[in-house]
């Protein structure tokens, strides 16, 4: 009866890390932008476009590009396990996020989504740095990221709904990835803290610089 509680648990926490994989949550927080925020008057048709943008850029490709590095035997698995591993992986994410940046700029995205890409990017590039001596959560830093943008939408008055239940269920479930994280052992409780702390302050900050 252990033993099936113990799979069933793991197999919960894989399910919550991956739904809420870092190459998936831009996309719901685009898709929060585009039908919660003031941006939901947009058309359908251009807010279908700016979505499978921010999917392909920050979850397709990049998911795709992992896959060949694990085919070329590159890197373990696709959950990238080996914090030695990372360093391409990182680096390909980077480019994408410059390209979803640039992406959202074309499509003359207001200064604050603009930003939220920024932030994303910069959480990032912290992330790789850390990575070297630590293995600091990207599931943590994409999901404190995602509450500063919910957050910061309801702060600054720029949904279009009430938002307030949304922010406490985004905390709610960064608290059940972190437990997963840390129940698949894939990290320590502190590497994920700072991985939320990392992704909230980038986030939260770059968009800040935006108003």
């Amino acid at each position: 009866m252990e033993n099936i509680s113990s799979k069933l648990t793991n197999l919960g926490a894989w399910l919550i890390s991956t739904v809420f994989s870092p190459l998936l949550v831009p996309t719901y927080a685009i898709a929060i932008a585009l039908w919660e925020s003031i941006l939901t008057i947009v058309p359908l048709s251009t807010k279908i476009h700016v979505l499978l943008t921010v999917c392909l850029t920050t979850a397709i490709l990049p998911a795709a590009f992992i896959y060949l590095l694990l085919r070329l035997k590159k890197v373990s698995d696709m959950s990238l396990s080996n914090p030695r591993e990372r360093l391409i992986p990182f680096l390909i994410n980077i480019l994408c996020y410059c390209g979803l940046t640039y992406a959202l700029y074309l499509y003359h995205s207001p200064s604050w989504l603009i930003m939220f890409s920024v932030g994303g990017l910069a959480a990032l590039i912290i992330t790789m740095i850390i990575n070297f001596k630590w293995k600091i959560s990207a599931h943590g830093a994409a999901m404190g990221g995602m509450v500063a943008f919910i957050y910061f939408l309801i702060f600054k008055q720029l949904t279009f709904h009430n938002l307030t239940a949304m922010l406490y269920a985004a905390i709610f479930i960064t608290g059940l990835v972190g437990m997963s994280r840390v129940i698949r052992e894939r990290h320590t409780m502190m590497q994920v803290l700072a991985g939320i702390i990392n992704g909230a302050m980038c986030v939260g900050l770059c968009m800040w610089l935006s108003i």
